[in-house]
């Protein structure tokens, strides 16, 4: 903005701020972050991809990238996804755009695929390709997925904990309450049943 008298014996205000300024007489510097642009008359930011927020302080959150932080990561096995642009950073053993692709088949393991996954076959999801890692079914844990859950958990790798109440357990896979004596099975068991 100029604030010069226009016209033949002044300033025709024809040049916009420079890059990076913006306001009265260009006095005022861009407070945009990450390489936003800055509009040169009310200084307000225009985001580049991955970045959001009045100042285009903050990346895209985690799962989400591009302009305005509009489109869905389809990143697999653990991959992290490039805030800007949605490329996925795969895991170690793992390659292709979404990382979907084992380095090794299935069932081995190690720098060369030469090592047989240790995990029992049927209670496991996957054998992570360079470190034989087993990632359990629901129902069951341990380092082979050959335990079934601990009382109180359930779920993948029995990360999850139980809800239920007057001590009652639940089921490894669903998280089903199964109740204690004396109670009857509502949604977790807060029931007292007591006869006569």
């Amino acid at each position: 903005m100029c604030v010069y008298v226009c016209g033949p014996q002044g300033s025709v205000c024809a040049q916009p701020c420079q890059f990076g300024t913006y306001g009265i007489n260009c006095s005022q510097e861009c407070p945009c972050q990450n390489r936003g642009l800055c509009d040169h008359i009310s200084g307000q930011c225009q985001c580049t991809a991955g970045y959001s927020g009045e100042r285009c302080q903050e990346e895209c959150p985690v799962g989400s990238y591009g302009p305005q932080c509009a489109h869905k990561c389809d990143c697999q096995n653990r991959a992290r996804c490039y805030h800007v642009n949605g490329a996925c950073l795969c895991d170690e053993g793992f390659k292709g755009p979404s990382c979907q692709d084992r380095f090794c088949p299935s069932g081995l393991y190690g720098l060369i695929c030469d090592k047989y996954c240790p995990c029992n076959a049927s209670n496991t999801l996957s054998c992570h390709p360079l470190s034989g890692e087993c990632a359990c079914v629901a129902g069951w844990a341990g380092l082979f997925c050959n335990e079934t859950c601990p009382s109180g958990y359930y779920g993948e790798g029995c990360k999850e904990a139980c809800v239920c109440a007057n001590g009652a357990d639940c089921e490894g896979i669903t998280g089903a309450c199964i109740c204690a004596p004396g109670y009857m099975v509502s949604r977790w068991c807060r029931t007292s049943h007591h006869t006569v």
